[in-house]
């Protein structure tokens, strides 16, 4: 099967967006919102821009955009800067979102601004009204909030930051945090801080959950594996008691088995996880910054023996560098092929007859 590319939208950077680095959202009407961590108006006296949330509507056979909100930044209006990760909706139509900075000022450490906000967007006649609905206090509260949220059915927000918590990184390993509605707004609660080596640190990419209220997510390092002493983990974390339980389902070794995990995994009808890592994969060509090789896409795969569930990785593709491509970010599972086997597709940041990245698409 070919496949044919439309440009739905080209960003124009002030006071437009500039960097779509994350996906969308697409409604019931057909609107696509996003959000770019750059452009929009100045926002404070020390940063050019600080991104917006933007608002893609068909009409006819083309779409126009309009900016639902444009960061203010940390100072004075304590709003956020610098959007990463992507837009969760209720089913009243409000938006959730997180940005990497902005909020109180208490981690103003050269260029971090804030540390970091989860925002909501309110529909409104024709448009939105923004609210903070929580601003990271401290280093130890969590540090830049990335990658996007979990919304379950009682309307808790769950996601990471990437820093942040109490390990012992520089400026923490990273959290898991949970958002809980409450009659006078949002009451947060840290679940799980990372070590780092051997556990994990800097969690990154949307988290999942499963029927049972467990949730997986990815580290870009950690794990203290022998060959490349941090390349990265999957995690999941359990619901028990009052807490949860953490499990490091995998931990990388780098070589052909791959390194540098990225945005988090996704899961085929029968809990099986798939994911991309930027580097690693035993190709010669060298496409990772400091790295070798151009990563790959794999599985995880459980079985279950005297009631404990382990995971067995397999790579399913190597990335080749050149126009093959290589240092992917992310995959999604083709969703009219949710059983195995199933067909996966994603983005890859290098590579390609330009040089720019592939979009591609890998059957089993």
């Amino acid at each position: 099967m070919a496949y044919s590319e439309r440009l739905l939208y080209s960003f124009l950077g002030t006071p437009d967006g500039e960097r779509a680095d994350f996906g969308v959202l697409q409604t019931s009407s057909g609107k696509i919102l996003g959000t770019t961590p750059a452009g929009g108006e100045t926002c404070d006296e020390e940063s050019n821009t600080c991104g917006v949330v933007y608002e893609l509507t068909p009409s006819g056979g083309s779409y126009s955009e309009s900016l639902p909100w444009t960061f203010q930044g940390y100072y004075p209006t304590g709003d956020g800067e610098v959007p990463e990760g992507d837009l969760v909706q209720d089913s009243s139509g409000a938006l959730y979102g997180e940005t990497i900075h902005g909020g109180v000022s208490t981690c103003y450490l050269a260029e971090y601004h804030g540390c970091g906000v989860v925002f909501k967007l309110t529909p409104s006649g024709s448009g939105y009204v923004e609210s903070v609905i929580y601003q990271f206090q401290s280093i130890t509260d969590g540090f830049q909030p990335a990658g996007g949220l979990v919304l379950d059915s009682s309307g808790a927000l769950y996601g990471v930051t990437n820093f942040g918590g109490t390990g012992s990184c520089s400026l923490g390993c990273g959290t898991v945090f949970k958002l809980t509605p409450t009659p006078s707004g949002y009451s947060k609660t840290t679940i799980h801080e990372f070590s780092g080596s051997p556990d994990a640190s800097i969690p990154t990419g949307k988290l999942i959950m499963d029927s049972s209220g467990s949730l997986y997510g990815t580290t870009e390092a950690g794990g203290n594996s022998t060959s490349c002493g941090s390349c990265g983990t999957v995690f999941k974390l359990t619901p028990s008691g009052g807490g949860y339980n953490e499990t490091i389902l995998y931990r990388f070794q780098g070589g052909s088995d791959g390194a540098g995990v990225s945005r988090g995994v996704v899961a085929d009808s029968l809990g099986d996880l798939y994911g991309a890592t930027t580097a690693g994969g035993g190709s010669a060509y060298n496409c990772a910054v400091g790295g070798s090789s151009c990563g790959t896409v794999y599985k995880l795969t459980p079985s279950t023996s005297g009631g404990v569930t382990s995971y067995t990785e397999s790579v399913l593709y190597a990335f080749q560098g050149g126009s093959d491509g290589g240092a992917p970010y992310s995959v999604i599972v083709d969703a009219t092929s949710l059983v195995p086997p199933v067909a996966l597709f994603g983005t890859a940041s290098l590579g390609g007859s330009g040089g720019y990245g592939v979009v591609f698409k890998i059957t089993q």
